[in-house]
């Protein structure tokens, strides 16, 4: 039960970060408070002693330059004595402690006093002293901030944060397994480098049912969130450009209906799909033979298989979960299939068609349409692309590489567009492969999930799933209208 607490992993926001450092600055700035003597008339014991204190400072002080550099209270030839017969305790308590530092306060503005383990050392006030005390006061409290930071350090390198203050110490283990290194660098160049690579390359983030999380990730390792949702779609799209929510994913045009979308329920649902080929490395095979729902690592494994799945049949023309069936249901090609089809007029329809007569026009187009593997060209077969958004809500994915607009349907979240949005200027080329078309190939075959910068993501990224909500979605990002 008290593992969080003894054994926790520290952190702090860099809301509380600049709170802290702002305090230890006020600490610093603040100009010398000139108190009372906090006794009560009543108190004649604790009148006593500051009847003592006062006369022990004035007898230091009187004697001028021959006096020593600092006075203790009590003084080492009191100790053994006790209060009430007319000498000093032999060690202060810290109420008697507090009463000498309010006399030094209020009536010795040239004194200064230093608290210590059971006595008080009186010294004479020196400025320059004085300031380096407390710029050295402020240092140590940064460098207490710097040790307490402890897992924001990942969390500023998932966002892309500022990671010049953290302790090249922490890259000592990476640098030891790194086979690249061969003691090419010292330390302090490997921690540099490696930095500047974290800030180039900003990770993906993929997860499941992401809103809640979000917000907890934020609002612990960042700081108060916005009152306004559009400022946090923003904020969250600035920390994170590219975030993928397989909830979102699996019930994508679902409709008015909450279809069930638990990630034990879709990696269910998927377990038939054998492409893309996901191997787990046989050194961590925990969850080979048991299935630890809620686990950590297990639901981790859950969400990336689900992603790969569900980006390879969604890529390749399949539908999100059926509500009913509660099952993910994979659909052959239509749209490859329409490009040797010939359609007459009584064919066309426009995107107000209804869902019932789109999916018997899909039937219907589904028993005429030969077999092909020819990418179609929409801009030359406008009737294919008026029958497109006709089926815009079911059957629109297998061809989202080639499309630059999205329906109203689907509005579009804010996602780089440059084939690897992630690789900063240091690395342009970063995804970048010998057999660009063998690797396209495979993508369209389902053995590889789309890059991140194919418009495939503009319908899928950047959008939570929030059931129980007006919209049911948070699309990241600077969003144009948002309803309040």
């Amino acid at each position: 039960m008290e593992a969080p607490f003894t054994e926790g992993v520290s952190y702090l926001s860099r809301d509380e970060e600049r709170t802290a450092i702002s305090k230890a600055h006020e600490r610093r700035d603040r100009p010398r408070e000139t108190g009372e003597i906090d006794v009560k008339d009543t108190d004649t014991e604790s009148l006593q002693f500051v009847k003592l204190v006062r006369e022990g400072i004035e007898a230091w002080l009187a004697l001028g330059e021959t006096r020593a550099s600092y006075l203790n209270i009590p003084p080492p030839s009191h100790l053994g004595a006790v209060i009430g017969s007319g000498g000093f305790p032999a060690t202060l308590n810290r109420f008697q402690k507090r009463l000498v530092h309010q006399l030094i306060e209020a009536e010795y503005p040239k004194l200064r006093s230093i608290g210590k383990p059971t006595f008080v050392q009186i010294i004479p006030y020196d400025e320059a002293r004085e300031r380096d005390v407390a710029n050295d006061r402020v240092r140590r409290t940064e460098e207490r901030i710097l040790k307490q930071t402890g897992a924001r350090w990942i969390a500023e390198a998932l966002a892309g944060g500022d990671l010049t203050r953290l302790d090249p110490g922490y890259f000592m283990g990476i640098m030891a397994n790194s086979a690249s290194v061969e003691g090419k660098h010292s330390l302090n160049e490997f921690a540099q480098r490696f930095k500047l690579r974290l800030l180039a390359n900003r990770p993906v983030l993929v997860g499941h049912n992401l809103f809640t999380d979000v917000i907890y990730f934020c609002s612990c390792f960042f700081g108060s969130l916005p009152e306004r949702v559009e400022d946090f779609q923003t904020l969250v799209h600035g920390l994170f450009p590219v975030l993928i929510d397989t909830k979102y994913m699996a019930t994508h045009e679902c409709g008015s209906i909450n279809p069930a979308s638990s990630l034990s329920e879709i990696n269910d649902s998927l377990e038939d799909v054998k492409i893309p080929s996901i191997v787990v490395d046989p050194t961590h095979n925990k969850y080979d033979s048991q299935k630890l729902h809620h686990e950590a690592g297990y639901d981790s494994l859950l969400t990336a298989q689900v992603f790969i799945k569900l980006s390879s049949q969604l890529r390749n023309g399949g539908i999100p979960m059926d509500p009913r069936a509660k099952s993910f249901v994979p659909k052959r090609d239509v749209y490859a299939e329409l490009s040797e089809l010939s359609l007459d007029s009584s064919a066309s329809c426009t995107s107000s068609t209804s869902g019932s007569s789109a999916m018997e026009m899909t039937a219907k187009i589904s028993r005429k349409a030969k077999p092909s593997q020819k990418p179609v060209n929409w801009q030359q077969q406008e009737e294919v692309t008026r029958i497109r958004s006709a089926f815009a809500h079911r059957t629109k994915f297998d061809l989202l590489t080639d499309l630059a607009e999205e329906t109203e349907d689907s509005p579009e979240s804010e996602m780089p567009t440059s084939a690897n949005p992630l690789a900063g200027p240091t690395e342009p080329h970063l995804l970048a492969f010998e057999d660009e078309e063998a690797i396209a190939q495979k993508v369209k075959d389902g053995e590889l999930i789309p890059r991140f910068g194919a418009p495939f993501w503009k319908v899928y990224g950047n959008k939570l799933r929030v059931f129980g909500t007006e919209e049911r979605v948070c699309i990241l990002g600077k969003v144009k209208s948002q309803k309040s």
